[in-house]
């Protein structure tokens, strides 16, 4: 399960868009002011959930993979053993 996060600027766009949401059938949750937290199952659902959220005039906050997360953790764990910090 991936949550997705949506923005907007104003009230009407993101009723617009719990509207759409709603007809496609998607779990969401609306947090103060203007934003949405939207479950997805799949790629294709997020993309079904990003055209939506673009035709509402909202914006995607980007979305983190397993994959990026490994790869930092790997990263930050050579930096250190390459470059430790110096004790002065």
């Amino acid at each position: 399960m991936v949550k997705v996060v949506a923005t907007f600027g104003n009230d009407y766009s993101i009723e617009q868009a719990e509207k759409r949401l709603l007809e496609a059938g998607f779990k969401f949750r609306r947090e103060k002011p203007i934003k949405l937290i939207i479950e997805a199952k799949n790629e294709k659902e997020i993309n079904l959930i990003r055209q939506i959220i673009v035709a509402s005039y909202g914006y995607v906050e980007p979305i983190e993979s397993f994959r990026a997360r490994m790869m930092e953790a790997i990263t930050k764990a050579i930096k250190y053993i390459i470059m430790p910090k110096k004790n002065d």
